[in-house]
């Protein structure tokens, strides 16, 4: 199931990549579904992550279609990083997050869907988040999650 992941890890920086590694394994050997977002970040993405929330919506998005990004509707439209420069831009970070798979039945029949528990005041979804964290930590990781007035739940790094 690794290599599922495999395109992703390999770009990470090769004196970071065994932590990361250690990581993913740890959480597909105790069964935390996950969902790699980003791992390496050009310097021009990281730039547009910035002027979000700090710069006209209209000239935030017409940079990130430039770059292929999604356009962001106004109601994301909020600061997401302190960074002008990330470990994104290094090769040094991942972005992670825990995944929710839903199942329904209809008309008898199963149906599955899976989601992302963003709001952490949600019941049942500190616990998935602080379970990733605790995982991460114990992997030489620094959470993202930890840090002081901008916790930032899916970043992990490795500084080198």
């Amino acid at each position: 199931m690794l290599q599922v992941y495999e395109d992703k890890l390999n770009e990470l920086d090769a004196r970071v990549i065994k932590y990361f590694y250690n990581f993913v394994q740890t959480l597909l050997d105790r069964d935390r579904p996950f969902k790699i977002l980003e791992v390496y970040r050009s310097q021009e993405v990281q730039d547009v992550y910035y002027a979000q929330g700090r710069e006209p919506l209209v000239e935030v998005n017409a940079r990130r279609k430039e770059l292929g990004l999604y356009q962001l509707p106004p109601a994301e439209d909020r600061i997401i990083t302190h960074a002008k420069k990330s470990t994104h831009t290094d090769r040094c970070a991942m972005d992670l997050v825990p995944r929710i798979t839903m199942v329904n039945f209809k008309d008898g029949r199963r149906t599955e869907s899976e989601r992302i528990p963003w709001n952490l005041d949600e019941p049942g979804v500190l616990p998935l988040w602080e379970a990733i964290v605790r995982i991460g930590v114990a992997c030489g990781l620094e959470a993202g999650a930890k840090w002081q007035g901008f916790a930032d739940w899916p970043h992990y790094q490795k500084i080198i």
